[in-house]
């Protein structure tokens, strides 16, 4: 332990690199509330390594605050060897060091488990002084103690905000760590709180607001009382109306009032984690709920009716899956006309319930290894993990492919036309914005090539025929280009693969081994 006479002055607030994988939105808005909470105790660095690159470990600087999800434990590490080698007080947080300490515990001098809104001030101020103690163990907090997130101190801005306006989910998705980490009862930040952020997003500049709640429309009363809120705060605003993104449940689509809500509160697009259209396998993974009402398809269709865009993860490998489950997953991807699409492969993310079953059934499951999205850290029963590597990249390389894309923004605005409910508009004062802006993502979009150039064609025809559905062809469009993007960084996105039976591919390229999982995982890591 530190004298207590010493002080540490300057820091560093950082967001690891993970590499492949960009930050969904989470980080930054971690990043910006944290920067809040350290501001007023030390002369504070933000650094967003997966904006801006690494950091300088040689900045003369006393303490480094690192941000640690899952994922991040290899950066950590490596951040830990540098800092600590130059006499610099390391600090790590987060969601992986809360519910896999054990992991972080050697790459760190002090490890904050829990939240730290109710105790931010009194946390910083003894770590400051260096009187400090090795490890502080919270549980959850009050999101109403938050502080307003400092977004002005963070490197660099994007087209793109973040707010988180709750903490908690009621589910308990057996993959999943969110209701163990933050609980299973909601928490929610006041309205006020929500609006005074929103405002501060839009008087830098931002026009695009991505909620990063588990689950916004969980809390419906709350989720109907702060939408008629944000539409009466969207028509005020005199400089061009705020486009709203946010992850949901399925079963929003029960609620025609609440659809409502949400469209008129300019919401674009709604987040939906299907996983997967095998039954078994969800009630398998205790993810039952999207299983009640209508099909899924149907379910899907309802929010393009509403004008908002549903986008949608897709798992693969879990234990009841078929061995045509890429074959399935893209037939329903088609099925849907959902334009954008995450797919990746199950995780068995350390300590949720999923792997303590692994453990459990002594299936081998890798803690070091790179996780999500591309890679399975343990031993699927469905098919081998080189088939399920190759599968993966098949099933990408064929949602996106250009043509097919194009077909399902094609579906998508169909189904929003047909449907009077969409009450489909352009932001007063602001349709020559938006058009400019369309254009502008058409023109990015054909530098990618040929068939990107043609995409862009097919949704200027779809705008010159009805100029109200601009905003979701400029929504789907960027999403073809972000996730295209990633895709490619990591690999996933062959063209050769486009139109390929699967199961010649297989045969082809990834024979039945009979592999080991230790040399399959050493075969996949290289």
């Amino acid at each position: 332990m530190k004298a207590a006479e010493s002080r540490y002055k300057t820091a560093y607030l950082i967001y690891p690199h993970y590499p492949g994988v960009p930050d969904n939105g989470y980080g930054k808005v971690t990043l910006a509330t944290l920067a809040a909470m350290l501001c007023d105790q030390f002369e504070l660095t933000v650094v967003d390594e997966p904006d801006c690159g690494l950091v300088d470990c040689d900045a003369k600087i006393d303490v480094a605050f690192l941000i640690a999800l899952t994922g991040h434990e290899q950066r950590i590490a490596e951040l830990y060897r540098e800092f600590s080698s130059r006499g610099v007080l390391v600090v790590v947080g987060g969601p992986l060091a809360t519910m896999s300490s054990e992991l972080i515990r050697p790459h760190c001098d002090v490890l904050v488990k829990g939240e730290i809104d109710d105790v931010h001030r009194e946390l910083f101020a003894e770590i400051a002084s260096g009187d400090h103690k090795n490890e502080y163990v919270y549980v959850t907090a009050n999101p109403v103690n938050s502080p307003l997130p400092r977004w002005d101190l963070l490197p660099s801005h994007h087209k793109e905000g973040t707010i988180q306006a709750s903490r908690g989910c009621p589910y308990n998705c057996e993959f999943c760590l969110s209701s163990k980490y933050a609980g299973s009862k909601m928490r929610i930040k006041t309205s006020d709180q929500l609006l005074t952020e929103i405002t501060n997003l839009y008087g830098m500049g931002y026009r695009y607001i991505n909620f990063t709640d588990d689950n916004f429309t969980m809390h419906t009363r709350f989720a109907k009382q702060f939408l008629r809120e944000m539409a009466d705060w969207n028509s005020r605003q005199t400089l061009g109306e705020c486009a709203f993104f946010m992850m949901a449940s399925i079963n929003a689509t029960r609620d025609d009032e609440l659809l409502e809500l949400l469209r008129d509160a300019n919401v674009r697009s709604i987040f939906i984690g299907i996983e997967t259209p095998v039954s078994q396998s969800l009630l398998d993974s205790h993810k039952r709920h999207n299983l009640s009402g209508l099909p899924m398809v149907d379910k899907l269709r309802k929010f393009m009716e509403y004008g908002i865009m549903p986008s949608i993860g897709l798992t693969s490998g879990f234990d009841a899956d078929p061995p045509d489950i890429f074959q399935r997953q893209l037939a329903f991807i088609r099925e849907a006309g959902v334009p954008i699409v995450r797919c990746g492969l199950l995780s068995a993310i350390h300590n949720t319930d999923l792997y303590l079953r692994l453990k459990r059934e002594g299936r081998e499951v890798d803690d070091t290894f790179m996780q999500y999205p591309t890679w399975l850290n343990f031993e699927p029963r469905v098919m081998s993990r080189d088939r399920m590597q190759l599968g993966l990249r098949w099933l990408l390389s064929n949602a996106y492919a250009p043509s097919a894309y194009g077909d399902r923004v094609g579906m998508m605005v169909q189904a929003m036309l047909e449907s009077e409910r969409s009450k489909l508009s352009l932001p007063k004062n602001a349709e020559n914005t938006v058009l400019n802006i369309l254009e502008h993502t058409l023109q990015r979009l054909e530098l990618l090539g040929a068939e990107e150039a043609e995409m862009a064609h097919r949704g200027r025809q779809y705008v010159k025929a009805n100029k109200e559905v601009a905003g979701a062809v400029i929504t789907a469009v960027g999403g073809y280009r972000h996730y295209r993007r990633i895709n490619d960084k990591l690999g996933l996105y062959r063209p050769e693969y486009i139109g390929v039976d699967l199961d010649e591919l297989f045969a082809a390229e990834a024979p039945e081994s009979g592999r080991s999982n230790k040399q399959a995982l050493s075969m996949l890591a290289n």
